[in-house]
């Protein structure tokens, strides 16, 4: 899998019925971009949310959100890709909100959500 092939797996579990309403899109749409701070060893390559490129941040140090900041931040700290599964787990900082999802392979190249789970921390 190369790394411009992960923006479906993103967009797949942002777009979901569960997860898209934490991110205020019409009502705040200061919001974006939305900003994707990678802290797995898998590198990111681009790809767009809510018809924008996501500005990518790789590394291991922990985001802080100020109490006046109101951005979508996405922590990404599990990303697992095989030949026919994928597991993504990140974390809404300033919703407070951990998004796990799972795939399996579609014939071809794309991907399937098959499970996905959301819960505020």
């Amino acid at each position: 899998m190369t790394q411009a092939s992960v923006g479906p797996l993103f967009e797949q579990a942002v777009m979901h019925e569960s997860v898209q309403p934490y991110f205020h899109i019409g009502a705040q749409p200061r919001r974006l971009p939305v900003t994707v701070h990678n802290t797995t060893d898998l590198g990111l390559g681009p790809f767009s949310l809510f018809g924008r490129p996501v500005v990518i941040r790789e590394g291991s140090a922990e985001v802080r959100v100020g109490a006046t900041d109101d951005q979508n931040i996405l922590m990404v700290d599990a990303l697992e890709l095989g030949d026919d599964r994928a597991h993504l787990r990140f974390r809404h900082v300033v919703e407070g909100v951990v998004v796990e999802a799972d795939y399996s392979r579609r014939d071809g190249d794309g991907w399937t959500l098959t499970r996905l789970e959301a819960y505020e921390e």
